[in-house]
């Protein structure tokens, strides 16, 4: 599955803090959550260009995908569960396979369709941000497929700046896509 793509997403706090969004609780993903990913997902290769996927996920596909994240590792899927409904999803993953850039994840979320704006992104996000903060991450990535305000926004609020710009790098739909990137970063440690 291809990382750095992401819906739509921006409002509230993390549960237990103050403006949380009531009877949310962000977990660790499992298998368990596979066929709720899989309908989430689904959503977006058949209805956006934000998942640049051209055919939607099997269960196989994403039981596969979800070994590469682990909660003892900086690599991590959550989703936000409410009355056992899972209503979205977040991941850290790994940006490149060379020690170099162990500090360094791509991040991604995804919520259920009528779910945005109001506050399960954030929750995710801040999850995610301190999970990986935690394992050493320092630099964050996060790819907004154009045009998405709405998504862009959301990364300004969790301290994303902005890039660059790929321009018309992907193709979906007979169209051409472009991608902003932006960059989030813990500052350096003094030395």
């Amino acid at each position: 599955m291809p990382s750095g793509e992401h819906a739509a997403a921006r409002g509230g706090d993390a549960p237990g803090r103050p403006g949380s969004v009531t009877g949310l609780v962000v977990r660790h993903a499992s298998h368990e959550d596979v066929a709720a990913l899989v309908r989430i997902r689904t959503h977006y290769v058949l209805h956006t260009h934000s998942a640049f996927d051209t055919v939607p996920p099997s269960r196989a596909d994403l039981d596969d995908w979800l070994t590469q994240f682990d909660e003892a590792t900086a690599h991590q899927l959550v989703v936000a569960v409410r009355d056992g409904e899972v209503l979205g999803y977040a991941a850290t993953l790994r940006y490149r396979p060379k020690p170099a850039f162990d500090g360094t994840v791509e991040m991604s979320v995804y919520l259920a369709p009528g779910r945005t704006a109001a506050g399960v992104g954030s929750a995710l996000y801040r999850e995610l941000l301190a999970r990986s903060a935690a394992h050493g991450t320092r630099t964050w990535l996060a790819g907004v497929a154009l045009p998405n305000d709405a998504s862009l926004a959301f990364h300004r609020k969790h301290g994303f700046e902005v890039v660059g710009t790929f321009v018309d790098y992907a193709r979906k739909w007979d169209r051409d896509i472009s991608t902003t990137w932006l960059q989030r970063r813990l500052p350096a440690p003094a030395r």
